[in-house]
């Protein structure tokens, strides 16, 4: 995009006329302001961009000293009860007002018949304008820089300002509390500590009824290492409270780095003495311009060309404008080439980094930094990045953003520079003085100055682009962080015969899903990623918990392909084809084994095989499966009572759970006791405590406690127990919980 001259006439004078011939002050409400720059008198400093230069003034003379301004604010909030938080405005404008805010929540009183009161002190201090004092001086690197006629270094260095004086703010904050009685007025102790902040000397001994805490906050107190440092502001009883106020009053104004910048005020080089001098800005500047016949301008030492010549004045004035209005035009450029710099670095870095993620680090997903509602796959993240396309000229977007600075640095920048740069006038860099940027050929396209601006070729101006999708992208996921645990994003309705699922891929109906597990397992899973049920139909536990492991259909089939036992940033062996020892059958079709067979979920959570006309209905909701020895098990997550779960294991062919020795106990325990105690088949009649089977039961040492008479008539298996390895404990049968059933495998 091009400006019409006229039109960047006017924008010129807008971004780069010189903020003032007078001083301009910041408050840290600016948008300029810097908070995060070490603000200091005599550093150089830009009120356009709110950048922070060199150390560029200094003052033999020392520094002025500042006027104060303090206030001192004491209350009572009485009364406070389990929900009043009560501050009235004058305590608005502290800096410690949410601290004191806090402070009342946490020590608030939550008792009904007591109420506690709080008296709160704050002391705010202002100091105004300490500043440079006259007679000033340019440090010795500014100083040779004007002194070579360098005077775009001099301006790169120290801003088009300096710092000439700072105003600072310090407080110091008291809480105290005491608890009275609901409905008493105190104003005894209030009036004690009153009394005791107008006369420290007083004898008389405060006497509070019960105990009273007191809670210090200082903002902005330069605390010297004499004088017990912070132990100073450390009190003991209330009755410290007025040397504690004395000691920050002294802090704050012996010290002329005590107190926090509330805002600051800067002064152009311009109206500084010293850089007149230094820069030969204050005198007129008599000068000829020497022409040829055809009245084109040329060298005057060029004798045997010169056919005439004009004596001009340039007024000092007209002078210092010229300076400082380039001076402007030049940091303009120096703020977008450190931004395209930036930028370009850091899509570098990027680079490198996305370069080194493993193959199945580039199958998970990488968090927004940004927005962390949002996230791609670490292979999406390579693509945007190296895909060659028209906007980038058909190059990478890393070559073509180097490609574009080399373009506006050449074009522009550094021939900009060259003839702001040169001599004219008998003034080594005359041209920053006798001649306006916006009269250089080289340098009056001034969309150039504008962020996000190029130059094109073709048309020999600088244009302007839309913020690119890759410097957004860099900025929100780089350096890479995999999000753990993944997010469930993708679902499929369907997994047909030779594809996998890799861990966050799921298939979906409606509330319900099914897919890996984080920890290597498989389950189903509600809209909310709720665990409904695992399946763990796996020999070996340790490669069940493998992260990183996928499923795949194939051929009536339902495989489960285990991660590898180093996790995810190995060689990623486990994304691809393992050996057939390491695939394992979670489960085989009777009926349903073609290549046209495919996976899918009902809308109440079962998992279906179907080819469109057989159809097998399997891992029915809620139970969680396991297998052992030569039975299954089955958790049940529906809570009802003994008889009932009773009922429903003899329909399923199978009892509620006998527990024949320690290691059937124990892998109940490991499979199921993550999800709560359950109940087993273990119940208590006339002749005592038998097994489901009708086994009698005999390892009474594992009970968590010993079973109520006449209340408890069966059990649970509970996590409760020094090795976590499962206990007993006896409860009614009329109550409600989970159970786990059992059958043969062979059913």
């Amino acid at each position: 995009m091009n400006i019409p001259r006229l039109y960047g006439s006017i924008i010129f004078l807008l971004l780069n006329l010189p903020f003032g011939y007078g001083s301009t002050s910041l408050s840290r409400n600016d948008d300029h302001f810097r908070k995060d720059s070490g603000l200091a008198l005599g550093r150089g400093y830009s009120v356009a961009s709110g950048d922070v230069g060199a150390m560029c003034l200094t003052s033999e003379a020392g520094l002025t000293t500042p006027t104060y301004d303090y206030d001192f604010i004491m209350n009572e909030v009485e009364g406070v009860g389990p929900t009043g938080v009560h501050l009235t405005a004058e305590f608005g404008d502290l800096v410690a007002f949410q601290w004191l805010v806090d402070q009342i929540g946490r020590r608030r009183s939550v008792s009904s018949t007591q109420v506690r009161n709080f008296i709160i002190m704050g002391l705010r201090v202002d100091k105004y304008y300490s500043g440079l004092k006259e007679p000033m001086e340019l440090a010795p690197e500014p100083l040779s820089s004007l002194s070579r006629g360098d005077v775009i270094g001099f301006f790169q260095m120290c801003m088009p300002g300096y710092v000439q004086s700072i105003r600072r703010t310090a407080e110091v904050v008291f809480s105290m509390d005491y608890v009275v009685n609901r409905g008493v007025t105190d104003t005894r102790t209030y009036d004690q500590i009153q009394t005791l902040i107008q006369d420290p000397n007083n004898s008389e001994e405060l006497n509070i009824s019960g105990s009273m805490t007191v809670a210090v906050k200082a903002s902005g107190v330069a605390v010297p290492r004499e004088r017990g440092g912070l132990a100073s502001f450390v009190t003991l009883n209330p009755q410290d409270i007025p040397d504690v106020m004395e000691f920050s009053f002294k802090s704050i104004v012996g010290n002329e780095n005590s107190g926090v910048i509330q805002s600051i005020e800067i002064i152009p080089w311009h109206s500084n003495y010293a850089f007149l001098i230094a820069s030969r800005s204050d005198f007129d500047i008599r000068y000829n311009r020497c022409f040829d016949s055809n009245m084109r301008q040329v060298s005057c030492s060029d004798t045997e060309r010169v056919a005439s010549n004009e004596e001009l004045v340039l007024p000092s004035v007209r002078k210092r404008f010229n300076l400082f209005s380039n001076a402007e035009h030049i940091l303009n450029l120096e703020r977008k080439l450190k931004k395209d710099l930036q930028e370009t670095s850091a899509l570098n870095r990027c680079l490198g980094t996305v370069h080194r993620l493993s193959e199945c680090d580039r199958s998970l997903y990488i968090q927004n930094r940004v927005n962390t509602n949002e996230y791609i796959t670490g292979q999406e993240l390579v693509d945007i990045l190296t895909t060659v396309s028209s906007e980038t000229n058909d190059i990478s977007p890393f070559a073509f953003k180097v490609q574009s600075l080399n373009t506006y640095v050449r074009e522009y920048y550094s021939k900009c520079l060259s003839a702001l740069s040169e001599n004219d006038a008998g003034l080594p860099s005359g041209k920053m003085y006798t001649t306006h940027f916006s009269e250089i050929d080289d340098c009056t396209d001034i969309t150039c100055t504008l962020q996000n601006s190029y130059y094109d070729e073709e048309s020999e101006s600088c244009g302007l682009r839309t913020s690119g999708n890759v410097d957004g992208i860099v900025e929100a996921y780089c350096d890479p962080i995999i999000m753990d645990p993944q997010p469930l994003v993708q679902c499929r309705t369907r997994l047909l015969n030779g594809e996998i699922a890799k861990s966050g891929e799921h298939i979906c109906n409606g509330d319900f899903s099914f897919g890996s597990m984080q920890n290597g397992g498989i389950g189903f899973f509600h809209k909310y990623s709720t665990v409904l049920f695992q399946v763990s139909r796996l020999s070996d536990s340790r490669i069940a918990l493998r992260p990183g492991s996928y499923i795949e259909w194939n051929m009536g089939q339902l495989l489960y392909i285990p991660g590898s036992l180093n996790g995810l940033s190995d060689d990623c062996n486990h994304m691809v084809p393992p050996d057939n020892n390491d695939r394992q059958v979670i489960y085989e079709s009777p009926t349903c084994t073609s290549s046209s067979c495919y996976l899918e979920i009902s809308p109440n959570g079962s998992l279906i095989i179907s080819d469109g006309t057989i159809t097998d209905t399997e891992f029915e909701y809620p139970f969680i499966y396991t297998f052992y020895a030569s039975y299954s098990y089955a958790l049940s997550f529906s809570r009802l009572t003994y008889d009932e779960h009773k009922d429903i294991a003899t329909s399923l062919g199978g009892v509620l759970v006998d527990i024949q020795d320690n290691p059937e106990r124990e892998h109940l325990a490991l499979s199921y006791l993550q999800y709560g105690d359950f109940f087993i088949g273990l119940e208590r009649d006339e002749n005592g405590w038998t097994w489901s089977n009708g086994d009698s039961f005999t390892t009474n040492n594992l009970w968590v406690e010993n079973p109520r008479i006449d209340v408890d008539d069966v059990a649970v298996l509970t996590a409760r127990g020094a090795d976590n390895e499962g206990r007993y404990r006896a409860t009614g049968k009329n109550f409600v919980n989970r159970a786990v059933y059992k059958w043969p495998t062979s059913n």
